[in-house]
Parts: C-alpha cells; sequence; structure tokens
C-alpha cells in the first residue's frame, strides 16, 4: 500500500510540474511540454498497475445460496466481474474440471480442497462489489461434499474445516486471476495498437493517392496553359476570318481559361490535404509510440 501511495502521489507532483510548464518560454514549452506528457501518462499507468499488484486475502463471510444464508470464503480483487468470473472458469478448466449452474452459482464437481479427507463441490459466484466500483468484484466460494444438498445441511457439517482450504484455493487463485486480467489487457492493448496503426497507415494511403492527384492537376495545368496559347495564336492568325469562327475561338479560349481556374482551385485543395496528411500522420506516429509503450509495459508484467 505505501508504494500505491508514493506513486499517487508522483503522479500528483508530475501533473503540478505539467502545469507548471505552461509558463515557460514558447522556445523551449513544445519540447518540455512533450516530454512531460510522455511522463504523466507512464506515472499515471504506473499508479494503475500498482493498485492491481496489491494481493488481496480471503476471508469468511456469509451469502446468499436459495434464500438461505451459508458461511462462504470470499475475496475481493480489483477486477470486472466479467474478467473474474472467466479466469475462475480458465483456472478450472486447466485442472479438467468443468463447471454446472445452480441458483447463481458456477458450481465445480468432485474438487479435491486442500485439508479435507472427501471431494467437494465448489460453488462459486462473482458480484460486482458495487455501482460505483465496477472494476472491482467479490469472489464467494461455498464448499459442500459432492451431491450434498447445500440447503438441508446443518452449518457444522461439512463447512468449518472446508472454509479454510477454500480461502487457501481462493488466495492460490488470485495470481492466477491476475495473469488472466492481464492476457486480456494484453490482447485489448495490441488491438489498440493494430487500430493505431492501421489509421496511420490509411493516412499514408491517402497522401499517396493526393500526391498521383497532385502530378496529375499539375500535368492538366501544364497542358491547359500550352492549349490556351495555341489557341491564342489560332485566334491571332485568323483575325480577318468569319465572325462564327472567331466567336467559336474565343469560347473555347474562354473555356480552357475555365479549366486552368478550375484545375487551379483543385491543385491548392489537393496540396493542402496533402500537407494535412503528413501533420496528421505525425501525430498518429505519436499516438502509436504512446499505445506501443503500454503494450510494451504490460508485456513486460507478464515476463515479471
Amino acid at each position: 500500500m505505501a508504494n500505491v501511495v508514493f506513486l499517487y502521489c508522483g503522479c500528483l507532483f508530475f501533473n503540478f510540474l505539467y502545469c507548471a510548464t505552461k509558463s515557460a518560454r514558447p522556445s523551449s514549452y513544445n519540447k518540455l511540454n512533450t516530454g512531460m506528457k510522455k511522463l504523466f501518462t507512464f506515472i499515471v499507468f504506473l499508479t494503475v498497475t500498482g493498485l492491481a499488484y496489491a494481493q488481496p486475502k480471503a476471508s469468511e463471510g456469509k451469502t446468499d445460496f436459495q434464500k438461505t444464508q451459508q458461511p462462504a470464503a470470499m475475496i475481493t480483487v480489483p477486477y470486472p466481474d466479467g474478467v473474474v468470473d472467466g479466469a475462475i472458469g480458465d483456472y478450472m478448466t486447466k485442472k479438467g474440471i468443468k463447471s454446472s449452474s445452480n441458483g447463481g452459482y458456477k458450481v465445480y464437481r468432485n474438487y479435491n480442497l486442500a485439508g479435507l479427507d472427501h471431494n467437494s463441490d465448489l460453488y462459486f459466484k462473482v458480484d460486482r462489489k458495487s455501482r460505483s466500483e465496477k472494476d472491482v468484484s467479490v469472489v464467494y466460494l461455498l464448499v459442500a461434499k459432492t451431491a450434498e444438498d447445500i440447503k438441508s445441511r446443518k452449518l457444522t457439517d461439512s463447512t468449518g474445516s472446508g472454509l479454510e482450504g477454500a480461502k487457501e484455493l481462493l488466495d492460490e487463485m488470485a495470481p492466477s486471476i491476475e495473469a488472466y486480467s492481464l492476457e486480456l489487457q494484453i490482447k485489448d492493448q495490441e488491438a489498440v495498437v493494430k487500430k493505431a496503426q492501421k489509421k496511420y497507415d490509411e493516412l499514408v494511403s491517402d497522401q499517396k493517392d493526393g500526391e498521383k492527384k497532385m502530378r496529375n492537376l499539375e500535368d492538366k495545368l501544364a497542358q491547359n496553359k500550352k492549349d490556351q496559347v495555341k489557341q491564342s495564336e489560332s485566334i491571332k492568325s485568323n483575325i480577318n476570318g468569319d465572325d462564327k469562327s472567331m466567336a467559336k475561338a474565343q469560347k473555347k479560349l474562354r473555356s480552357l481559361t475555365d479549366d486552368e481556374s478550375d484545375y487551379d482551385k483543385s491543385l491548392r485543395s489537393t496540396m493542402d490535404k496533402i500537407e494535412q496528411s503528413k501533420r496528421d500522420q505525425q501525430k498518429q506516429q505519436e499516438e502509436i509510440s504512446k499505445q506501443q509503450d503500454i503494450l510494451s509495459t504490460l508485456i513486460a508484467r507478464r515476463k515479471g
């Protein structure tokens, strides 16, 4: 917990420094600003991961089971209920045990629980801790003899020593739940990086298309100027021609002039889009780098 408090204080301190950089000189502000943003993001991420590393411990409590109050082992973990439920299923599946459902509980039968001389049925229920704490879950574990009717048993029958084994099992599961959550985070972060890279690739493709369009417009504009010169010369050489032919030639010259204006306007717009694409690419590269750093940190946690 002390480490978490330290990280949180560090986060606040660097947030203060980041705000203070706004008074720095313009020539040095941008570089300092960028560095502070990256450092602040990293500190925030460390704070979040630090919270996840604080391993919880199981305790004894009670929970409802089909209108009865039953003693249960319980543990609070800093992960969403869906993640925790999936982690428990993954843990038990790796031990070769599949689940069934009973009254809102997932039941894993015939489990050899520590401290008992018989196999047990394990009843797991995962609840969100509260509406305001969506990413914190409480796991309840009821223990029964295999095929035992929990509702009709005396509370001293099989739960006494079984709760100690249940608490031990939940404590053993906690790192597995964390590892399962981490794998989901890595998978999600890989998708974020992939999406960011895809957006960057699209921007590069847009730039290439824009440059191709720009070259095409430049060629058309150059040819248009040549056509205007020829048309002007043609008008001059036929200055004494009939009025109808002269009017037709002048109309064609005006059309070429209008085309030149359109080409020029389109060319400027295309060049502006290319420059904007280059700026967007730079920003997107920074986003890729940021998301890749987060992914690398997650992967480093896996290796650790």
